[in-house]
C-alpha cells in the first residue's frame, strides 16, 4: 500500500475515533451526574465524570496528534514509515473498538454481574435503543440503583 494511502487511512480512523470520543462524552458525563446524585455510589459517579473529561480532551487533540506524527514519520523512509503507520492504524482502530464496546455495554455488564432482576430489560434496551441520546445514562442508573428488599 502506498504511503499516502496509509496516511489517509490513519487520518480517517483518527477522525472516527475523535467523533466516537466526543459523542460519548455527554452520556458519560450525564451518567456520572446521575450516579453521583441519585445513588449512594458517589465515587463511581466521580470516576465517570473524570473519564468523560479525559475522553473529551483526547478527542479534541487526537486528530492533531496524528497529523503531527505523520509529519514526523516522513524522514523515516518508506518501509519504516509504513510499518509505524500500520501499527498506528491497527492500534487506534482496536482501541476505538474496545473503548466503544467497553463503555457501551457497561450498564449491561454491571446489571448482569450484580444479578439484577431487570438485567434482560437493560441488555435489550442497551442493544436496541443505543442511538437515542441519554438512554445510556438512564440504563447505567438502573444498573447501579440498589434494589429494595
Amino acid at each position: 500500500m502506498d504511503l499516502n494511502h496509509l496516511e489517509a487511512l490513519l487520518k480517517i480512523i483518527a477522525n472516527g475515533a475523535e467523533i466516537l470520543l466526543l459523542a460519548l462524552v455527554p452520556n458519560l458525563l450525564l451518567g456520572g451526574v446521575l450516579v453521583f446524585f441519585l445513588t449512594p455510589k458517589r465515587m463511581i459517579g466521580l470516576k465517570l465524570a473524570a473519564v468523560a473529561i479525559a475522553a473529551g480532551g483526547i478527542g479534541l487533540v487526537l486528530n492533531d496528534m496524528v497529523i503531527s506524527l505523520v509529519a514526523h514519520l516522513q524522514p523515516l523512509g518508506t518501509l519504516g514509515a509504513q510499518l509505524v503507520l500500520w501499527l498506528l492504524v491497527l492500534g487506534l482502530f482496536l482501541l476505538s473498538i474496545i473503548w466503544f464496546f467497553g463503555v457501551f455495554f457497561l450498564p449491561s455488564s454491571i446489571a448482569f454481574n450484580k444479578g439484577k432482576h431487570n438485567t434482560t430489560v437493560i441488555i435489550l434496551m442497551n442493544l436496541c435503543l443505543f442511538w437515542i441520546p441519554f438512554v445510556w445514562p438512564i440504563l447505567l442508573f438502573l444498573a447501579l440503583k440498589d434494589e429494595k428488599a
